[in-house]
């Protein structure tokens, strides 16, 4: 549940700090001015991805208790972060940007080194020291890949958010605590991110954001790979994976190489100029190439859970398809089915508000009733001393609220909060009242994380949509709610190095309650008339917890 935590603290943060950091870059001219080869006509403020480095790595190590990674992640991407710093500032020639990179794969692997018992690739063992040499040249031209895809608005973010969470998949299966924060964080960070970056953009990653995605992206990978494949990377899996951006680039590459051009300096052969040079809109252009890349997503699940062999030659297959866009996409835009699919496809977004105007309120309050009856807590052996202190300290909050909110509203959402949080903690230290009807622990387990990701998906989707379903003068999240995440942040943190504390609290205990609490401000921005109602009736989840677990059912 800790993982749900990670998520929501990067989202909250940016989607928060963002407008800020807009307005900040645009003062003092830190802007991508439009050009020849660019798809913007107007200047737009870049280097925002600094923003999602700054707090994915300061989630991490308030999340973590892992410092040898800590020390990894930010000693290694210090060096890319300030390399794609200086080039959005100032400007970098190509064989400077390429030496930096190379100094940050090296300090990638150095620390990786230990744990690296062998490379392969199509299955054989690169011999040292051509193993170590072959490994960092992929780290650099996967890094190089990502920023030369990100030409459009939304791109290289989506891309990105799709990779982690395949990794994130792949962690939990492997049970790697560290690179599940690391991910959980990156992906709620650039979804946050996105929101200010999809077309037409309102910041844009720059080569720090796109730059450092990359970086993260071949860190995770080699993270996971070295899970799955008992400390060997196999680079096939990783080639499969990062397929898209790859191919696009050795096309390019060789293309101007064959031309007699600089193989380093920019211009429109790129995938997304071609789709969207064919008359192709920008949203519809960024949706189909984030559509390539899942079916090399899915052949890098089946070359690494199925058939290595079946894999590579599905690799192969859609690496041709791509090869061919040009001629693919010339094909479709002189048909009429091309033209019929891409006017519905546009209209897609607007479909999906719509739909979720329409079930937000009933899905979302039949999912916290469910949970809520699924957490309410039965037999308990806590002493009846505790319980009646408990009690009365809850009924006390409540007469302390209703004084204080005859005063002023400004603490209603903190009350809110602790008595949310107050619930679930209870609720994980009993045996759940739903047991007495004969409902298992694996069923109620399981219920509880299905409402759990509906939640996650309802809230997740309102914060990324939030202007085009209730308008930009309403406001989500206030000053005091992030007061709320960096207390939270801050007990996690005190908790890792003070173990004991776990027996009081727990992450996942904080991550349920803070997700309900979500849940309360967005269902009281969407039906602002029910805040009264929703406000006294979180008094009574920890007094009826409270009296259930004295009666001892």
């Amino acid at each position: 549940m800790i993982y749900l935590l990670t998520f929501f603290t990067g989202l909250i943060f940016i989607i928060f700090l963002t407008p800020y950091v807009i307005n900040y870059l645009t003062r003092v001219k830190v802007l991508d001015e439009p050009g020849e080869r660019k798809i913007h006509t107007s200047a737009v403020p870049r280097m925002g991805g600094l923003l999602i480095y700054i707090i994915v790595v300061v989630i991490f190590f308030a999340y973590s208790s892992d410092l040898y990674e800590t020390k990894l992640i930010i000693f290694s991407s210090s060096i890319i972060i300030l390399c794609g710093m200086w080039d959005d500032m100032r400007g970098l020639k190509w064989f400077v940007k390429f030496i930096l990179q190379f100094v940050s794969a090296g300090l990638l692997m150095f620390f990786l080194g230990p744990e690296i018992l062998a490379v392969e690739f199509l299955g054989y063992s690169i011999p040292p020291p051509f193993d170590y040499i072959i490994l960092m040249l992929f780290i650099v031209g996967v890094i190089n890949s990502v920023n030369m895809m990100d030409g459009m608005d939304g791109l290289v973010t989506g891309f990105s958010i799709l990779i982690f969470m395949v990794i994130w998949a792949l962690a939990y299966s492997a049970q790697n605590n560290s690179l599940l924060i690391l991910t959980s964080a990156l992906v709620g960070s650039t979804i946050g991110f996105l929101k200010f970056n999809t077309f037409p953009a309102r910041i844009f990653l720059g080569d720090t954001g796109s730059l450092m995605l990359g970086f993260f992206l071949v860190l995770c990978s080699l993270m996971i790979g070295l899970d799955m494949n008992g400390a060997q990377i196999d680079l096939t899996f990783l080639i499969i994976m990062f397929g898209v951006p790859i191919i696009d680039t050795l096309k390019v590459m060789t293309l101007r190489i064959y031309q007699k051009h600089n193989p380093f300096l920019p211009d429109k052969r790129h995938l997304h100029h071609i789709i969207f040079g064919a008359n192709v809109r920008h949203k519809t252009t960024v949706f189909l190439i984030l559509t390539f890349t899942l079916p090399f997503m899915l052949t890098g699940f089946y070359y690494l859970m199925i058939s290595k062999i079946a894999g590579m030659l599905m690799f192969l297959v859609f690496g041709f398809m791509l090869l061919m866009i040009k001629s693919e996409m010339r094909f479709l835009q002189d048909t009429v089915f091309h033209k019929l699919y891409a006017n519905k496809l546009l209209n897609t977004p607007t479909l999906l508000l719509v739909l979720f105007k329409r079930l937000f309120v009933p899905v979302s309050l039949i999912t916290i009733f469910v949970m809520v009856a699924f957490l309410l807590p039965g037999r308990s052996e806590v002493e009846s001393k505790f319980l009646l202190s408990l009690l009365l300290v809850s009924v006390l909050l409540l007469i302390t609220a209703l004084f204080q909110k005859r005063q002023s509203r400004l603490f209603s959402d903190v009350y809110v909060f602790i008595n949310i949080v107050l619930f679930v903690i209870l609720s994980q230290k009993t045996l759940p009242l739903i047991s007495l009807l004969g409902v298992n622990g694996d069923v109620t387990y399981t219920i509880i994380r299905a409402c759990l990701v509906i939640l996650l998906g309802l809230v997740t989707f309102f914060i990324v949509t939030k202007e085009s379903l209730v308008g930009k003068g309403k406001t989500l999240l206030s000053g005091t709610d992030l007061v709320i995440v960096v207390i939270i942040s801050l007990l996690l943190l005190v908790q890792n190095f003070l173990p004991n504390l776990r027996n009081v609290f727990d992450g996942g205990s904080i991550a349920i309650g803070f997700i309900f609490y979500l849940w309360y401000k967005i269902f009281i921005l969407v039906k602002e008339e029910n805040q009264p109602l929703l406000f006294y009736s979180s008094f009574t989840l920890p007094i009826v917890s409270v009296v259930l677990m004295f009666l001892r059912l």
